[in-house]
C-alpha cells in the first residue's frame, strides 16, 4: 500500500490509470495480445484487471504497485508513439 493513501484512493488511482491505458491503447488500435505484451500479463490476468476496472475485485497478481508501474511504463511508451514527429532540425535549431 502506498503510504498516506486509503484503499479507496488506491482503487480509484488504479482504475484511472487503467482507463487511460485503455483509451490510449484504443487510439493505437492495440489488440489484446499487444496489451498483454505491453503489461507482461497473460490473457486471463488481463481479463482480471479489466474486471477490476469495471468495479470488480482487485486481482491478487500482479500486486497493485507492480501493476501501476507496468501501466505507467506502457502509457509512457504509447504517449511517445502518439506524439507528432518533431520539427526537422533546420526548423527548430537555434
Amino acid at each position: 500500500m502506498v503510504p498516506g493513501l486509503t484503499l479507496g484512493c488506491e482503487d480509484t488511482l488504479a482504475r484511472d490509470q487503467l482507463q487511460l491505458f485503455g483509451a490510449m491503447g484504443s487510439q493505437c488500435h492495440l489488440t489484446v495480445d499487444d496489451q498483454c505484451r505491453l503489461l507482461a500479463l497473460s490473457e486471463p490476468d488481463l481479463r482480471a484487471w479489466n474486471r477490476f476496472l469495471r468495479d470488480g475485485p482487485l486481482p491478487s497478481w500482479p500486486r497493485l504497485p507492480d501493476m501501476l508501474s507496468r501501466v505507467a511504463v506502457a502509457i509512457y511508451g504509447i504517449a511517445v508513439l502518439l506524439e507528432p514527429d518533431p520539427l526537422p532540425v533546420e526548423f527548430g535549431a537555434w
